[in-house]
């Protein structure tokens, strides 16, 4: 077997491994290079708090990888309930830095009487531009205006066109290094194609967050 066949095996073998979810520690550690010590330690932080009683492995790897990160702007593309919001804006609040734009269509499935975000207490609310309306609509314009961003969230409609052009209209303003994160990436095959069509390593963690890192 010649060395060029024996790459491309290495490589397809290494695609596949990269397809397999990873834990939380795994999948916060690829993407922002932290060690154990300091995963564990955000994890703990945000577990303890009453905000945060309810809320997935999902919201902890976003409260931590924000801790981690201590983003400038962070763009978010479907609020609902506000679970994701609140993890987000939670650990702003803890590095004194930061803000969250999020675009939301509030959604018929709301409880009665509730607004996209209703779970969101005040006092997270200082560093927060909450926009209604389509992300098709949106978008291009918030990126437009903020011009670079260091994390964005697909948490919208989870449909091809929708994934995939979000993420591809966001990456123009991703800065290098920044990432692109989405919810549910197990719908469909939009986060791999797109992954592929920047050339760029993708990972998932529990098959329901993808992550993106852009590396040039």
């Amino acid at each position: 077997m010649n060395l060029t066949k024996k790459m491309r095996i290495l490589r397809r073998y290494v695609l596949n491994v990269r397809k397999l979810p990873m834990m939380l520690p795994t999948f916060v550690s690829t993407m922002t290079e932290a060690k154990n010590d300091t995963i564990n330690r955000y994890g703990t932080e945000f577990a303890s708090k009453t905000d945060s009683y309810d809320l997935s492995e999902y919201h902890r790897a976003l409260h931590t990888m924000i801790r981690i990160l201590k983003p400038e702007i962070v763009i978010e593309t479907g609020v609902f309930e506000g679970h994701s919001s609140l993890s987000i804006l939670s650990a702003l609040k803890e590095n004194n830095k930061g803000f969250l734009y999020s675009i939301d269509l509030p959604s018929p499935d709301l409880p009665s009487g509730k607004v996209p975000g209703w779970m969101v207490p005040e006092h997270l609310r200082k560093r927060w531009d909450l926009r209604a309306g389509k992300s098709s609509d949106l978008l291009p314009t918030l990126l437009l205006e903020v011009k670079e961003v260091d994390i964005f969230l697909h948490d919208s409609e989870h449909s091809y066109e929708t994934m995939y052009w979000e993420y591809k209209t966001a990456w123009a303003h991703i800065k290098t290094r920044g990432l692109i994160l989405s919810h549910d990436v197990s719908q469909n095959a939009a986060f791999r194609d797109f992954a592929q069509y920047v050339s760029e390593d993708y990972y998932y963690m529990m098959k329901n967050l993808g992550g993106i890192k852009r590396t040039k």
